[in-house]
């Protein structure tokens, strides 16, 4: 029903909308509430007034600057798992199941604060190319020789960390365009349980079969993920 999402995702979306409904709650009864109370609730209460209510809470004394900014992106956070678990699919799928569910179509549609993006600029291009020259000539001769296909894998193929240290010969593909097949494996699951297909450069894949060790189905060999991470 959660399109594949993990069960712990799903707790947090839960964790999020139980959260937010009992801040408001409890300002308007001027008191703390219990689990249960909160479980007894009608989900009528989960209007645009709630979104309301709990953004002008969570920014209420707050002064501006980078602690009110942090603020704003933490309600943005809750109320986005808010309106995760109780989107349309979930909503149908109660009430197939014979649950009375009003529209919550207004609650899940209440815009949530704006503005809050951090534009990154990127430094001169001379300064990119010193950073790529110094990793292809500093980080090969390093005592650790993981350091400079773990850094190629991020540099030209864009990998996340994880995806990095748990990287296999087995994900590349060598025929035409050379690719990585970021795949699930031994104690590793890809970003949302979904694999993806990384183009690389010829160049790169050429790169790194120099590190290759017949003893390792690892990129980046090791004793265990747990040490080269």
């Amino acid at each position: 029903v959660f399109d594949m999402a993990k069960a712990s995702t799903v707790h947090e979306y839960l964790l999020s909308l139980k959260l937010v409904v009992r801040e408001v709650a409890e300002q308007k009864m001027g008191r703390k509430i219990e689990n249960a109370e909160i479980l007894e609730l009608p989900s009528s209460c989960i209007t645009a007034a709630l979104v309301r209510d709990f953004r002008n809470l969570r920014v209420q004394g707050v002064p501006e600057g980078p602690e009110s900014k942090t603020a704003r992106l933490t309600a943005n956070g809750h109320l986005r798992n808010a309106h995760a678990a109780v989107a349309p699919n979930i909503i149908d799928h109660l009430r197939d199941k014979g649950m009375n569910i009003p529209d919550l179509t207004p609650f899940r549609s209440s815009p949530l604060f704006k503005d809050l993006r951090t534009v990154y600029v990127l430094p001169p291009d001379n300064v990119i190319m010193g950073v790529a020259k110094a990793i292809r000539t500093e980080l090969p001769t390093h005592s650790n020789p993981l350091f400079y296909p773990a850094a190629l894998l991020a540099e030209q193929a864009g990998l996340r960390r994880k995806e990095i240290v748990h990287a296999m010969w087995s994900w590349f593909e060598a025929a035409g365009q050379p690719v990585i097949r970021v795949m699930t494996g031994e104690g590793f699951t890809p970003k949302n349980n979904r694999w993806r297909r990384v183009k690389i450069s010829r160049w790169l894949f050429n790169e790194l079969q120099k590190y290759k060790r017949d003893d390792s189905e690892y990129i980046l060999a090791g004793s265990s993920r747990w040490w080269v991470d």
